[in-house]
């Protein structure tokens, strides 16, 4: 549920194009993987690793966006 909600305020700042905030939302992504593959560890449990890949992916497509707006705006 936490990456859901993360995911649509995600949505909701790319499509109001509220650049300020992709810094943020890469910085709580990168700290939810962080916090994944930690409880990967010391669980061994399969489930954090999908999980693991989910915030991953999602981090990639925000990190793309940001880059993309960035490179628009500078034009």
């Amino acid at each position: 549920m936490v990456l859901l909600a993360l995911g649509l305020i995600i949505v909701q700042i790319m499509r109001h194009r509220v650049e300020v905030l992709y810094p943020t939302t890469l910085g709580v992504r990168a700290v939810i993987v962080v916090g994944l593959v930690a409880l990967f560890i010391y669980s061994k449990d399969p489930l954090f690793i999908s999980l693991t890949v989910v915030a991953g992916i999602g981090m990639i497509l925000t990190e793309t966006s940001y880059l993309v707006d960035r490179r628009h705006l500078a034009t």
